[in-house]
C-alpha cells in the first residue's frame, strides 16, 4: 500500500486517504518554498528515504532476532535515520556532518527506543538484544 500510495504522491497524484494527502501537501508545499527561493522545484523530500524505511520495516515483520549489534544498528539506521534524513532535507540542510550526527542520533535513538519496549516485546516471546550479546 504504502510503496504505492508514495508512488503516487511523487507523481502528483495522491491517494485519498488521510495521511498520504497530509505527506502530498507537505511535498507540495516544500517545492513551492524551493521555487520561491529560485530552487529548481525538485521535491527535497526524496522518495529514496521513504521506500528504505518500508524495505527494513517489511523486511523484520518476520521478527527474526538480530544477530549483531551492527543489524541491529543497520535497522536503526534504515528506519529513525530515514526519518532524520528527511527532516533534514525538508529545511534545506545539505551537509555531511550533519548526515554523520543525523546517523549516530538514529542509531542511539533506535536502540534506546528498542530497549525502553524490551518489557513489550518480552510478552510477545520477542528478543530485541541481539544474540551475540544474549549468548555472552
Amino acid at each position: 500500500f504504502w510503496r504505492d500510495s508514495l508512488d503516487k504522491i511523487f507523481a502528483g497524484v495522491s491517494p485519498q486517504q488521510p495521511v498520504a494527502l497530509a505527506l502530498a501537501h507537505a511535498i507540495q508545499e516544500q517545492e513551492l518554498h524551493q521555487q520561491q527561493n529560485g530552487g529548481a522545484g525538485d521535491s527535497e523530500m526524496s522518495l529514496i528515504w521513504f521506500k528504505r524505511m518500508i524495505t527494513e520495516r517489511e523486511q523484520n515483520l518476520s521478527d527474526p532476532q538480530f544477530m549483531t549489534l551492527g543489524q541491529m544498528e543497520t535497522y536503526c539506521e534504515n528506519t529513525f535515520g530515514s526519518l532524520l534524513y528527511l527532516q533534514l532535507e525538508s529545511v534545506g540542510v545539505k551537509s555531511l556532518e550533519a548526515d554523520h550526527a543525523a546517523s549516530h542520533m538514529a542509531k542511539a535513538m533506535g536502540i534506546a527506543t528498542m530497549l525502553r519496549a524490551f518489557p513489550f516485546h518480552m510478552h510477545q516471546n520477542r528478543m530485541i538484544i541481539p544474540a551475540e550479546i544474549t549468548a555472552k
